[in-house]
């Protein structure tokens, strides 16, 4: 059997100038200026509304700030989601026992 890690570099291996041009455009995303080089600035500039719409995901009753509750709740997510990554990894295993885990891969 493939091994998901075996089978990612086999796909990145056979497409490298596209593998390069997404390079390119991930990081002109981030050149705000266009002067070539990526600031600080630029970059909280650049995922500051990912990670505003993740706070305001987390903040369930949208005061503007998080409490313990939400926290709870984030973390009780985040277990289901492992919990169910790890199931649909399970026949991808490296270690060939069938209980494969995000952390194999």
């Amino acid at each position: 059997m493939l091994l998901f890690s075996a089978f990612a570099w086999l796909v990145l291996a056979a497409a490298p100038a596209s593998a390069a041009s997404a390079a390119e455009a991930e990081f002109s995303g981030f050149d705000a200026n266009g002067d070539g080089k990526v600031t600080m600035s630029e970059v909280m500039g650049h995922i500051r509304p990912a990670i505003q719409k993740a706070f305001d995901a987390m903040d369930r009753n949208h005061d503007g700030v998080l409490s313990s509750d939400d926290f709870q709740d984030v973390s009780e997510g985040m277990q289901k989601f492992q919990q169910w990554l790890d199931g649909l990894l399970e026949p991808f295993s490296s270690s060939g026992d069938r209980d494969g885990t995000s952390q194999e891969f």
